[in-house]
């Protein structure tokens, strides 16, 4: 068996994958740009905290965001061994205006009465039932303390249940209502 040297390099006959007009490249193309546009197109728009349940005896609470930035909470519900209210809210970080009737509401007050009233919700559930809360998402800024008031009979407990989250805001990518 002998060995012959050559001195050309042969030319495919077919055109390489990478060529401009191969029908790879085309099909590598728009494979890439399918992929591209489903995940800018699935990612969800918020990152949802896991639900938080905060409560036990009459008295007060608070809660923190787990979020480091702004973000929305929802309450999900109370649920209560006996019957049982609880407010649900942000205390204000301004003082109030003082006059005659306070319209500001006022930020110092542990409990909210309808005269100094205070923003936020107010659930009230039966004996050993549950309350579900409203559906909207309301604001919560970077550092806001939610503030839980439960009111139960003496040895009984109620439990509120809360829902946090924030618009994802993932760079380069778009998200839908961003």
């Amino acid at each position: 068996m002998s060995l012959q040297r050559t001195d050309t390099i042969s030319t495919p006959s077919t055109p390489s994958p990478n060529e401009p007009g191969s029908d790879f490249r085309d099909t590598e193309r728009a494979m890439y740009a399918a992929l591209l546009a489903a995940v800018r197109y699935n990612i969800p728009p918020y990152d949802y905290s896991e639900p938080m349940i905060m409560g036990g005896l009459s008295g007060g609470y608070q809660m923190y965001s787990p979020f480091d930035t702004a973000c929305e909470y929802q309450v999900l519900y109370l649920a209560s061994t006996d019957t049982a209210s609880a407010y649900i809210g942000k205390l204000q970080s301004f003082n109030a205006p003082t006059n005659a009737t306070n319209i500001g509401g006022d930020p110092t007050i542990s409990t909210p009465t309808p005269d100094r009233g205070v923003p936020g919700i107010v659930l009230t559930a039966a004996a050993n039932a549950t309350s579900n809360g409203p559906a909207e998402w309301l604001p919560f800024a970077q550092g806001d303390t939610l503030t839980i008031r439960l009111t139960v009979a003496a040895s009984h407990a109620a439990w509120v249940g809360v829902l946090f989250r924030r618009r994802r805001q993932a760079s380069g990518v778009f998200t839908e209502g961003a």
